[in-house]
């Protein structure tokens, strides 16, 4: 399927052969043009059009002298257009001087000195421009199977990350066709809008390939590939250590990358030296355990393109139900692994995925700059999520009872859900001494009152106070309460009463904790 749809697009613009490397640096050459230069269209009026080539016998052609120092001249600011004016009689000398140390002038120099080289260097070395077709059309073979090799390794390293199940056509390799109209872009966004939401639920571990073809620029067809990080763990490292010192599961991740066929020819080709031109796109998507779990590197993609408000309300749901959206991604911080932006001469999803998967589960302390700190990865006592916890981390982190509740308290936002979170992450000798617990042990006394005050017909319906604390439906991923008994004794009654009693009941309690 894959061989199928490259096949169907034209490369014979690629430059192939000895003429290669000129050809991208030309390419680069003229990308520096300013842009007064450039056609009537985008150009000025007051500049001449100029575009740099070569001949086929590695030559500059006629006229190239004449643009180059038109282009020197401008960047020098001595060039005479339509109304130049020195302005002073220094102006002459000090211009000049001080325009040649500008990174414009420098970087348009350099680049024209490059193609310059390559120029003689094939002309030392007698090279012949290569204008074989079938020459041509056989180096076509062997990059189109060495791009298939790409995507056929990576399948098959995903069969063995999945246990050996296969990817299939049509479900997990998709091919669309979404032209550049504005119609077609609405359905193309709203395409992978759905396939992220299908992912999103991580019921399924294997990744999506989407082939989309553009008619009108063959060149920037695309293939996608939507890989799902599932379960992370996070690894804390003292520097350069390599055993860790704290591990702690933290959420999922949805990773895209997104390649255009030009991209994948110049790979399989060898046209380029740098990354830019085999750079892909990539975007990230960090889906918590927990609300308010958050990852070093990513930050929530909900707090993209949405109000304050606006985040807060979809902060308070389950993660899971967090809108999804291909034009809205989480923001990143790659450090030093610049795989994971897609920068690589030759491209290796392989890699890509392994470099990925490092880079979001890997934190060393003393050299690690992150988004956001380690200590928001978690809730809760660090013992308690890692038995085997070195001191060493709380040593140099520590743990702080006031900062865990304050941006738990951000996130969930009553004493319920709050104790749901704390009986899951934490341990009783940390919520023993632990202010903000045990304030909630109190306001959850006072949130049931409040249930009964939100009763339509507060006299002839049953009173919420009735039921068990832990019958109250809360986030996800939350087990049942296992705080200490005396507490459970003074906030769960077994009897059923009026509301008066009820509130009696309330009123007392408050009085015997004010008494003590």
């Amino acid at each position: 399927m894959i061989k199928e749809f490259i096949e169907k697009h034209d490369f014979s613009y690629l430059p192939i052969g000895p003429q290669a490397k000129l050809i991208e640096s030309l390419e680069v050459l003229n990308r520096s043009i300013p842009w007064q230069f450039q056609d009537s269209t985008h150009g000025s009026p007051n500049y001449p059009t100029i575009k740099f080539d070569v001949n086929k016998n590695f030559s500059w052609k006629y006229g190239t002298f004449k643009n180059a120092e038109a282009i020197k001249n401008f960047w020098e600011g001595s060039y005479k257009h339509k109304g130049f004016k020195w302005g002073s009689i220094r102006n002459i000398w000090e211009r000049t001087d001080r325009n040649r140390r500008t990174y414009s002038f420098q970087r348009f120099k350099n680049r024209m000195f490059d193609v310059d080289t390559i120029l003689h260097q094939r002309r030392w070395s007698n090279a012949i421009w290569l204008d074989d077709k079938k020459e041509i059309n056989s180096l076509f073979d062997v990059c189109t199977n060495e791009i298939v090799k790409i995507f056929d390794n990576y399948i098959k390293y995903i069969g063995m990350l999945n246990k050996d199940h296969v990817m299939e056509e049509g479900v997990d390799i998709i091919q669309t066709n979404f032209p550049n109209t504005q119609e077609d872009l609405m359905k193309e966004k709203s395409f992978y809008d759905n396939l992220l939401m299908e992912m999103w639920k991580f019921d399924d571990t294997k990744p999506k390939i989407v082939l989309n073809s553009s008619s009108d620029q063959p060149s920037q067809s695309q293939i996608t590939v939507l890989h799902p990080f599932k379960d992370i763990m996070m690894n804390v490292y003292v520097v350069e250590d390599q055993v860790p010192v704290f591990r702690f599961p933290i959420g999922n991740v949805i990773g895209s990358y997104s390649l255009t066929l030009e991209q994948l020819m110049y790979s399989a080709l060898k046209l380029s030296s740098t990354p830019r031109i085999t750079r892909g796109r990539t975007k990230y998507w960090f889906k918590p355990h927990v609300q308010g779990q958050k990852h070093p590197f990513l930050n929530y993609h909900i707090n993209n393109g949405h109000s304050g408000n606006q985040r807060r309300a979809i902060q308070a749901t389950k993660p899971s139900d967090w809108p999804i959206n291909y034009n809205r991604s989480s923001n990143t911080c790659a450090g030093n692994i610049n795989i994971i932006d897609g920068s690589n001469n030759k491209i290796n999803l392989i890699k890509w995925v392994e470099n990925v998967h490092t880079w979001i589960s890997t934190f060393r302390l003393g050299i690690t700059h992150p988004l956001n700190t380690i200590t928001q990865g978690y809730f809760g006592d660090p013992e308690h999520l890692d038995p085997n916890i070195n001191d060493d981390y709380l040593d140099r982190v520590g743990f702080s009872y006031d900062s865990c509740y304050d941006r738990m308290s951000d996130f969930h936002r009553t004493a319920n859900e709050r104790n749901k979170v704390c009986n899951k992450f934490c341990t009783e000798k940390v919520m023993t001494v632990c202010g903000g617990y045990q304030s909630d042990l109190k306001y959850m006394e006072h949130e049931k009152i409040d249930l009964i005050f939100k009763e339509k017909d507060m006299i002839e319906r049953k009173i919420h106070s009735e039921l068990p604390i832990e019958n109250t439906i809360l986030s996800e991923n939350t087990e049942n309460d296992n705080y200490p008994m005396e507490y459970q004794n003074q906030m769960i009654y077994d009897t059923i009463g009026s509301v008066e009693e009820d509130m009696l009941r309330w009123v007392n309690l408050n009085q015997n904790e004010q008494n003590r």
